[in-house]
């Protein structure tokens, strides 16, 4: 969710950005970075106007289904609930 938050946020960019790593902090903390990830991709879909019509992001390097260049937003979002619903499989 990291990945994609910030290739919405950088989606105005030339190049693809320089992704930025998620620091792993604990097992303990997991779900508040979930919740965090969460509502940062949420407010970077907002402030893009998702909805209003077709918007062009950076898709995350591997990503399942995302190249990792330019992506439907659509392409991107169904590829986090897939990783959403595989990850609630496993817990």
């Amino acid at each position: 969710m990291a990945y994609a938050a910030q290739g919405v946020e950088d989606r105005g960019r030339d190049a693809a950005p320089a992704w930025r790593q998620l620091p792993y902090e604990g097992s303990f903390i997991v779900g508040d970075q979930i919740g965090v990830t969460g509502h940062d991709l949420l407010a970077a879909c907002a402030r893009a106007g998702i909805g209003e019509g077709a918007v062009v992001v950076w898709g995350p390097p591997g990503m399942a289904g995302v190249a990792g260049g330019r992506e439907r937003i659509e392409v991107v979002l169904e590829s986090v609930l897939a990783a959403a619903e595989e990850l609630a499989r496993v817990l």
